[in-house]
């Protein structure tokens, strides 16, 4: 898990939970955005959604979430078994954050293809508030986790099916992987911006 900030849009500083040496440069009282990249995606493709973010010249905290190791599987249903897991460590870091003064009123989660049912566990799984706004794109007609059954074990105890109970605003986009999209498979800066513009955070 990686932080960015206006005055420092490039190199990344390290989040760690339970290690609070590791927030020097992350300002709870600022809004913070958290991208998760897709399956067979990594860090770079989410460069343009982190630059869209702080070239809008607000102060924010842009955390970019790297599962590259588990995303890299060619195999769908391989990729896929990780999805809960990473989803939960958000969960967990949003958990401590809070414990240092993060209002989970300020937090957007950004998730593409599998990235966006990781976003949908991480507001599930969190326990110190509802977070603002998960905003999703998955693949075609995947739908958003916790909400689909071919994910064994991704629920725990009798956790609401309704997406409201995720966060206090969700965004549902369906995407198409190329060739089959002129643009390309992941965030696309024009979404985000508007996105931003739109954000009443």
């Amino acid at each position: 898990v990686f932080l960015f900030f206006r005055k420092n849009p490039t190199s990344a500083t390290s989040l760690s939970v339970g290690d609070v040496s590791t927030l020097a440069n992350f300002n709870p009282d600022l809004g913070t955005k958290i991208i998760v990249h897709g399956w067979l995606a990594g860090p770079k493709d989410m460069d343009d959604s982190r630059e869209a973010y702080l070239a809008t010249g607000r102060d924010l905290n842009v955390v970019m979430v790297d599962w590259t190791a588990g995303a890299n599987n060619i195999l769908y249903n391989l990729a896929k078994d990780d999805v809960v897991s990473v989803g939960e460590r958000i969960a967990a870091l949003l958990d401590f954050l809070s414990e240092q003064g993060l209002d989970q009123a300020k937090v957007h989660i950004t998730g593409h293809s599998l990235g966006a049912h990781i976003a949908a566990v991480a507001g599930n799984r969190l326990t110190s508030g509802k977070v603002a706004r998960i905003t999703a794109k998955p693949w075609g007609q995947l739908g958003l986790l916790p909400f689909r059954e071919e994910y064994p074990g991704h629920r725990s105890g009798n956790e609401p099916r309704n997406p409201r109970f995720l966060a206090r605003c969700i965004d549902h986009y369906t995407t198409w992987p190329a060739p089959f999209r002129v643009k390309g498979v992941y965030l696309e800066t024009e979404t985000v911006m508007a996105q931003v513009q739109a954000d009443a955070m």
